[in-house]
Order: structure tokens, then sequence, then C-alpha cells
């Protein structure tokens, strides 16, 4: 039987495209008055750009459109990377995540820079909500290595055959789960959604959302 479950963050607990809209919005605030472009103009053509051609290279994208504008791309990363994000967590996660900490400890295991990841959990209210947080670059070991998994099972002081992984992504959440030797279910949400799980743990499972994580712990017998 499970006691903890450990969860992925972007696009687990919330999609990060709102964490990019955010961003967009704050970039935009920031360039609008440099470049006499309307704040509400410039941040539709970001969104624009970002959904037709993805994140990387958006602000390089956006640079070469104003050549004149004396803008760098490190400068509008930082303002991407340093706002204060405007996220909200759903009613119905909130309620979830209370039920399941009747039953289990909770932690977020969450990849990219922690200073970034710390403001998503602040906006989110996710501190009060679970019992550990662990950011994998913090330790030098950033996902699909099984590191910050098993320090989260250590700081919930359960074993790792006691924990289950819930995540989105089929390579840095379920690869990390096989290597550590941790049951997994993924959630079938985001921009990882279309692709396939090539190599599960053992004890494995999908779901298409959230909603339905407690049916599949149920279902799995680890209640």
């Amino acid at each position: 039987m499970a006691r903890a479950l450990l969860f992925d963050l972007d696009d687990t607990l919330y999609l990060e495209e709102d964490f990019v809209r955010s961003g967009i919005e704050a970039v935009a605030r920031h360039m609008a008055p440099r470049l006499g472009v309307g704040h509400d103009e410039l941040a539709d053509r970001l969104w624009y750009d970002f959904r037709r051609l993805g994140r990387t290279g958006l602000f390089d994208r956006l640079v070469k459109a104003y050549p004149d504008s004396a803008l760098k791309v490190p400068e509008l990363v930082a303002v991407y990377r340093e706002h204060e994000p405007n996220l909200t967590l759903s009613g119905e996660i909130c309620s979830l995540l209370a039920r399941l900490r009747q039953r289990y400890k909770l932690a977020i295991v969450t990849d990219g820079l922690p200073a970034t990841q710390e403001k998503k959990i602040a906006a989110l209210k996710l501190e009060t909500m679970v019992d550990a947080i662990v950011y994998p670059w913090e330790l030098g070991a950033p996902k699909p290595a099984p590191m910050a998994f098993q320090e989260a099972c250590r700081l919930l002081e359960v074993l790792p055959d006691q924990a289950v992984i819930v995540g989105d992504d089929p390579f840095h959440d379920v690869e990390a789960a096989r290597a550590a030797g941790i049951a997994c279910i993924r959630i079938r949400t985001g921009r990882a959604r279309e692709i396939p799980t090539r190599h599960p743990p053992a004890a494995y499972d999908e779901i298409a959302a959230l909603a339905g994580l407690e049916a599949a712990l149920a279902s799995a017998g680890r209640q």
C-alpha cells in the first residue's frame, strides 16, 4: 500500500501554458513603453508566435522583429524567469490534494531553475498543501535522474516501494520512476500528452486527467 505521492508540477498540477502566458504578459509590459507599441498588442504577438512556433527562440524572433529597440534576448529571458507569475490552482485540484493528504504524505518534485519554480509554487499557494518540495536542479541531478525522488522519499520517511510518482512526462517522470524502483501514474496532459511511454516501470498506470488519480490508486490497491 502506498504511503506517499510524489507530484511533478508543470503540466501535472497546473498547465504550464498558464505560466508561459503570464511570462509573456510580463515581457510585453517591460518592452511596450520602449517600443511605442501597446502592451496588449505586443502580448498578442508574442502569444501568437509561441502557439505557432513554440517557446524556443521566442525572444530571439521578437528582438529580430524590432532591430532598432536595443533590447537583448538575455534581458527578456530574465524578465520572463524572474516575474511574479499570475497563476491560480483550480478548486478541484485544491480539494483533491486536501483529500489525498488525509491518506498520504505529499511531495512536489519539480525540474527547472529553482528560483522560477519557487515563484510558481508560491503563486499557486502549494507550500501549505504538501509535506515536502524538492528541486532536482539544486541537487545537481535533473530528471530523469532518480535522486530527487529518492530525496523526497527520505524527507517523507517512506521507502521507494511505498511511494507513487505522479507526473505527465514519459521521460523525466516515468523513466525516473523506473530507475528509482518507484511506482508511477502518468497523466496524459500538457505538451507530451501524445508521446507514448516506451519503458514503463513494473508498477505503472495512465490516466487522462488528475481527476482520475483517486480511482487509479484504488484500482491498483495503493489506497
